[in-house]
């Protein structure tokens, strides 16, 4: 579940919401229903999310007749719902002994993030969010300043003169 939401940025609904008819394994592609515009949106099926899939099917989903992909694995069995999403987290992070807050926004703000590192463009970003318009993924063009700025004088603080200040001998 923490790889689709990391991976595509899906939110805990949309994962929760995933089924086994929204892989198409010939296509390689992965249909995600935002339940929050109601669009739905067509992304490609990556090796590792393949190779994710699999294992899960082989080695963690149980048998049963659920079209849901991700299900409770204890009593009472059955598909997800986003806040069973939220609990597993926070009960693997727990149990990780990590600080690491959880907030579903996080997962698509570190998604987006590392598709701008790989060079991606905004507008390619917002599309794979699933968002409707670019404007909302206009937060991450300050992030991509600061990248652009990093690459030229290296990583320093936004207001520090530290550059300014370096000795020239």
């Amino acid at each position: 579940m923490f790889f689709f939401m990391a991976h595509y940025g899906m939110r805990r609904g949309e994962v929760a919401a995933l089924t086994l008819d929204d892989i198409d394994w010939r296509s390689r592609s992965l249909r995600i229903a935002s339940r929050k515009n109601g669009n739905q949106l067509i992304l490609p099926l990556t090796d590792d999310a393949g190779a994710v899939l699999l294992r899960y099917l082989r080695h963690g989903r149980p048998a049963c007749s659920w079209r849901e992909f991700f299900l409770h694995l204890c009593a009472p069995s059955g598909p997800l719902k986003p806040n069973a999403v939220s609990e597993a987290f926070r009960k693997a992070v727990k149990e990780s002994g990590l600080a690491i807050p959880f907030d579903g926004p996080h997962f698509r703000h570190s998604c987006a993030v590392h598709l701008l590192k790989a060079g991606m463009d905004l507008a390619a970003i917002s599309h794979w969010l699933g968002r409707a318009s670019i404007n909302t993924a206009n937060r991450y063009a300050a992030i991509d300043l600061k990248m652009k700025n990093d690459e030229i004088v290296g990583p320093v603080a936004w207001n520090s003169w530290s550059v300014l200040k370096s000795p020239h001998k």
